[in-house]
């Protein structure tokens, strides 16, 4: 596979490139911006992005978009580097569509473990939204293209109970598709300048037409399938052949069933966008697991409609978690000291589940759904409702299983969602301490520096040696920054910024979260005298740091000597 990395700090390049290519074994390409990776991308082809968000010039959410504006590039699967928490950023990167994140700064010990994880499901993922042929209702708009009028008259005849759409020929039916959106295509033989194939092709490349149920009706072996299409036929003139033929293929189905089954593929967008969005803006890894327990009396539901103005039933996203995960989730979400209010959980699972619906309501519109998405609403769950609903539930937990949640997508019935009123409305207010002990690490954790030295390649330089070296010298530059009176919050917030990556890349996790809080307070614009102490104490720490990596460099060079 062919790799670009984006991304304007040299340890971080450095670092992927080599895991990517030692293992991975990628090939891969490099650039510092948004500017450069656009040209490469218009020269090269690659299968993935890396794309870092903070850069110069052009950031990673301007690329995001170029690169989602380019027909040629639509698809792209990105994985984003982000130490981002900002709301409207995290929205901004969910809506265009990224594949999955990389949390900033880097984890030596997990981050080839989690990329491997990450290429091998952009290996697995459908190409093509699942479009199930259950669930046709009567009264649908079913085309029928056939260059034989005979055919289409078969066809209309043994389709009383739907309105029929005629098209003789392969252009007119791709015109007649764009203006009226049917719900099921027939297509035949005979279609003159725009064959069968080019028609198939052209149906299933169209993204409005992407929701679009394709039937082709062949003379041939019906058990071998069509390129494109969704089912197969055999192409009869007898009514009643090809009227049972489409019974077995179309099965009438409840609405909310036929709504839910025929959107199956929302299922992996639900999980990418959670584990995206929960990462983004907790800092924490959540990753779906195979458990589907439901959701029980007390816990926190937050519930988004989406409303599909084209179907009978709307589609509704959730997020069920107990009050203890919830509001262990408001903590970290806020890192505003250790006291959460239930005012505080409910705003911030309203902003977590608007921010992945509008990536279900983007992969909606680009199957050719109309969609809204309504107002986030809080409840409790009470004892009966919502934990036997069925739908799309997925469970998620932290490595560590101590964050436990679940979001679930269901077909309700339009215009009034039931289960608002199966739920007990949080309304007791209460202020909970959270607490969240930090323990004192060493200056540099020696696994992940026995990690970087795993990635060494017979012929090029030493790998810890090179990011040791690059940390040493750019570092004390950047905190040169930092001991100027008065300290102004910008300039120290994007120096702090720096120093985490840096750190975390070499697994300085003390001085890496120094450095963090430090970038939190910049972004604050706290006072003059608050921002000075949390200066001194990353240059202290630092210091601390930096005696121990000249004595890695020593005891590397020693080796290499043979001493």
């Amino acid at each position: 596979m062919k790799a670009l990395i984006v991304d304007d700090q040299p340890n971080v390049r450095l670092l992927l490139s080599r895991i990517l290519r030692k293992k991975v074994g990628c090939t891969v390409s490099e650039a510092t911006n948004g500017l450069e990776a656009l040209d490469l991308l218009g020269r090269q082809q690659v299968d993935f992005v890396v794309l870092d968000v903070l850069m110069p010039l052009m950031d990673g959410i301007e690329t995001l978009e170029a690169i989602r504006r380019t027909p040629s590039l639509r698809h792209l699967p990105v994985i984003v580097l982000s130490s981002v928490r900002d709301e409207s950023k995290v929205r901004q990167l969910v809506r265009h569509g990224i594949s999955a994140y990389l949390a900033k700064p880097l984890r030596p010990l997990d981050v080839a473990d989690r990329i491997q994880e990450i290429i091998a499901r952009l290996k697995t993922s459908p190409g093509q939204p699942s479009r199930s042929l259950s669930g046709v209702p009567k009264g649908s708009r079913i085309l029928v293209v056939d260059g034989d009028g005979d055919f289409r008259r078969t066809a209309r005849e043994s389709l009383r109970d739907y309105i029929v759409v005629e098209a003789s020929a392969g252009a007119e039916g791709l015109r007649a598709c764009l203006d009226q959106r049917p719900a099921l295509v027939i297509v035949g033989q005979d279609l003159g300048a725009i064959g069968t194939s080019m028609l198939l092709r052209k149906l299933r490349s169209l993204p409005k037409l992407s929701a679009v149920r394709v039937v082709a009706a062949v003379t041939g072996d019906v058990n071998q399938p069509v390129d494109d299409a969704d089912a197969v036929l055999q192409r009869t003139f007898v009514a009643e052949s090809f009227r049972q033929q489409f019974a077995r293929l179309v099965v009438e189905e409840p609405p909310e069933q036929r709504v839910l089954a025929s959107r199956a593929d929302l299922r992996p967008q639900m999980i990418s966008a959670t584990e995206q969005v929960f990462g983004m803006m907790l800092g924490i890894e959540v990753l779906a697991t195979p458990s589907s327990q439901p959701p029980a009396p007390g816990d926190d539901v937050v519930r988004v409609a989406l409303r599909l103005d084209r179907e009978d039933c709307d589609l509704e996203f959730l997020i069920a978690a107990p009050r203890a995960m919830s509001e262990r989730m408001t903590a970290q979400y806020l890192q505003a000291g250790d006291v959460v209010t239930d005012a505080d959980v409910s705003a911030t699972l309203r902003e977590m589940a608007t921010i992945i619906s509008s990536r279900l309501q983007t992969a909606l519109r680009q199957r050719g759904d109309e969609v809204s998405i309504g107002d986030p609403l809080v409840t409790r769950v009470g004892r009966e409702g919502d934990r036997d609903v069925p739908g799309m539930r997925v469970c998620y937990a932290t490595p560590a299983q101590d964050l436990r949640f679940m979001t679930t997508l269901r077909a309700v019935p339009a215009p009034r969602l039931q289960s608002a009123a199966q739920a007990t409305p949080v309304t007791a207010p209460r202020t909970t301490t959270m607490d969240t002990p930090q323990p004192l690490p060493p200056p540099v954790d020696p696994e992940v520096l026995d990690m970087l030295a795993s990635l060494q390649e017979p012929g090029e330089p030493d790998l810890v040696v090179e990011l040791v070296t690059l940390f040493l010298r750019d570092t004390p530059e950047r905190l040169r920054d930092l001991r100027g009176r008065p300290l102004d919050a910008g300039p120290v917030a994007r120096v702090a910024h720096s120093v985490k990556g840096s750190a975390g890349n070499l697994g300085a996790s003390y001085l890496q979260d120094l450095a963090g809080k430090l970038e939190q307070a910049g972004h604050r614009a706290e006072p003059a005298a608050t921002l000075a102490t949390l200066a001194e104490a990353v240059c202290t720490e630092f210091a601390r740091v930096e005696e121990h990596l000249q004595g890695v460099l020593r005891e590397r060079a020693g080796t290499a000597m043979g001493l």
